[in-house]
């Protein structure tokens, strides 16, 4: 807003003087009464504090991210559309979903970033830049959560194609997580936006400053620190499933390097969780300008988790001879189905392939492993189970 006063200085309009209330509300300070002397909101810069600004980066960093999602999560929809070994699931509607969240997040990024003076030192915002700030953060705050929320829910059940076959403890298994994620993902919306009652003060300092009765509200700290937590646990239990499944299968030591490759791009996600956190948790009191080097880290952990999800599929379109033994006679893996299943017609029969002139690869269902140790992997691996 034109007019508006540098934080530090006397207001300069009346929306200034709300969000000196809001602020003073926030940091649970006596309220400021019509007719009182008013405080300001006091920064500190220190002598010869620069003026440099991040806010240009982190828009860069954002157009860079939003084409990149889209090419990866693009040509993984588009393999599953047009493939024929590949078939679309519930994973890739799920994944939509959390593309667009991730679009939808990066979005208010720039908005922080352009409005809000993220990337700016405390003593360059203006009064109404904070407001911003911290409206657009609190809004955020829920996008990003719903957003790796619905990724790993996407992950969950492409886990659950891969492996629901082999067992009933599987099944069990990501039933259960996909309950957890779901409660995960209602926790987080309800947590931020309900944290404060009425809500509205919630977002921003100037309806908070307008208001005539106390805020109730939580400590958003704990609340951010108990999602931040159960997200960390959410990605090393997703990274452990293709772990145990590689564990247990027999294949060619290569190929076992090549998915573990794949599955092992997750773990930066993991990463880029846990620094986002130890981030967060410090008290800087430039936060506008250290809140870029907590939004570095968020992007690895949501770039990582989208390209996690899609990777397996993309692996289709490496040459079929990596990580394989030389083989003139491959050829394309057929997705099994009720009617071109070895075992048609006998129910409860185990699993076994009776030519090999097609691979057929229940439990990878939507992956493309070109190999022509597929056959013995699949018969001497995952096969030794039979459903339940």
């Amino acid at each position: 807003m034109a007019g508006s006063a540098l934080l530090g200085q006397p207001p300069a309009t009346q929306e200034d003087v709300d969000i000196i209330r809001g602020f003073y509300e926030v940091q649970g300070m006596p309220a400021i009464q019509a007719g009182d002397a008013m405080p300001i909101i006091p920064v500190l810069a220190p002598p010869g504090a620069p003026h440099d600004s991040r806010s240009g980066t982190l828009i860069t960093a954002m157009c860079i991210v939003i084409p990149l999602v889209f090419i990866i999560t693009g040509t993984r929809l588009s393999l599953r559309c047009f493939r024929r070994d590949l078939r679309w699931g519930l994973d890739d509607w799920v994944i939509i979903l959390g593309v667009i969240g991730v679009f939808g997040w990066t979005g208010l990024v720039i908005g922080i970033a352009k409005d809000g003076g993220g990337g700016k030192h405390m003593w360059d915002l203006t009064y109404h830049e904070l407001n911003i700030f911290i409206s657009l953060n609190g809004i955020g705050q829920p996008v990003f959560y719903v957003a790796l929320g619905l990724i790993k829910i996407s992950i969950t059940l492409f886990n659950r194609r891969l492996t629901g076959l082999t067992s009933r403890k599987w099944m069990i298994f990501h039933n259960t997580m996909l309950v957890l994620l779901v409660c995960y993902i209602l926790a987080a919306i309800f947590a931020n936006i309900f944290s404060c009652n009425p809500a509205a003060l919630n977002f921003k300092l100037s309806v908070l400053g307008q208001s005539k009765f106390p805020p109730k509200c939580v400590d958003n700290n704990h609340v951010t620190l108990s999602l931040s937590i159960f997200h960390i646990v959410f990605d090393f239990a997703l990274l452990s499933v293709p772990i145990i499944v590689l564990y247990q299968m027999q294949m060619s030591v290569p190929k076992k390097i090549r998915i573990c490759i794949l599955f092992s791009v997750g773990s930066i996600s993991a990463i880029g969780s846990l620094v986002r956190q130890k981030q967060m948790m410090i008290k800087h009191p430039d936060m506008t300008y250290q809140y870029t080097y907590v939004e570095k880290w968020v992007i690895v952990d949501m770039f990582f988790a989208i390209t996690a999800a899609s990777l397996p599929i993309l692996n289709s379109l490496l040459p079929s001879h990596w990580g394989s033994r030389p083989n003139s006679n491959l050829t394309p893996i057929t997705p099994i189905s009720a009617s071109n299943a070895p075992w048609h017609g006998h129910v409860g029969a185990p699993f076994k392939l009776e030519s090999t002139s097609t691979v057929h690869e229940p439990n990878f269902d939507g992956v493309a492993f070109h190999s022509d140790d597929i056959l013995n992997d699949a018969e001497k691996g995952l096969a030794k189970e039979s459903p339940n």
